[in-house]
């Protein structure tokens, strides 16, 4: 039985007076840590896997945090990387793993990277339970819901919304909602103008951060925290 846990951001880190990220650990907000420990078979190896094959410093920094935060928490012997780095080691190293995070980012970049290591096959034959933050959460639908997220994205008739995902859930989140509620992209509002119209293709579930969904086998499991659904462009 597969689970996948989605999340909008896991709390890994804080900033110090300098402004500089320094990893904490992350607790157990609407239960994740119990949900973990009670999903989690082994602590061999955790698996970071990147929202973009070439962004080497970005990936770094943000997986040493979600590793330090591991440490203090629930710490695994071994720790990897999967990036452009580590193309041919996908396969091997996804499958030695006992839990998998896949990072967030942007939605088309990281799928583009999920596409080119063959990701959707790789992860059919893998069993350890498997956790998206953000943009990771988003790719596992079997059909991705992606709005605009970047400058001229929004005004891009060309834009594809839509589009085959990892085939772990047949949910569509959209996370950060408590940024996002209010966001205004090349001049439309985020919510009212882009994702509300959208529902009426496919509903979405709308999290905040520190909202997660536990999915078994393809099925929601339960929803942990605040969350709101969202069809026919209505909220509720």
């Amino acid at each position: 039985m597969k689970t996948c846990i989605l999340t909008s951001r896991l709390d890994t880190h804080d900033y110090d007076e300098s402004g500089v990220r320094v990893a904490h650990n992350f607790g157990n907000e609407n239960g994740i840590l119990d949900t973990l420990l009670g999903t989690v078979e082994g602590r061999d190896l955790l698996v970071y896997v990147a929202s973009d094959e070439n962004a080497y410093d970005i990936t770094d920094m943000y997986a040493r945090l979600v590793f330090e935060s591991f440490d203090m928490t629930m710490p695994f012997d071994n720790y990897a990387i999967l990036d452009g780095r580590r193309l041919n080691d996908a396969k091997v190293l996804l499958k030695k793993a006992n839990f998998i995070i896949l990072g967030g980012g942007h939605v088309p970049t990281q799928k583009a990277f999920f596409d080119k290591i063959g990701l959707k096959e790789i992860l059919h034959d893998v069993d350890c339970p498997v956790l998206g933050v953000s943009a990771g959460s988003m790719n596992m639908a079997r059909v991705v819901y992606c709005p605009p997220e970047l400058e001229g994205e929004a005004k891009d008739k060309n834009f594809v919304r839509y589009f085959e995902g990892l085939g772990l859930c047949d949910i569509n989140i959209f996370p950060h909602y408590n940024d996002m509620k209010d966001f205004v992209l090349d001049g439309y509002k985020m919510m009212e103008d882009i994702v509300y119209p959208d529902t009426y293709k496919s509903p979405v579930l709308v999290i905040p951060d520190g909202t997660y969904v536990v999915v078994r086998d393809n099925k929601v499991e339960k929803i942990c925290g605040e969350s709101y659904f969202v069809k026919d462009g209505k909220i509720v």
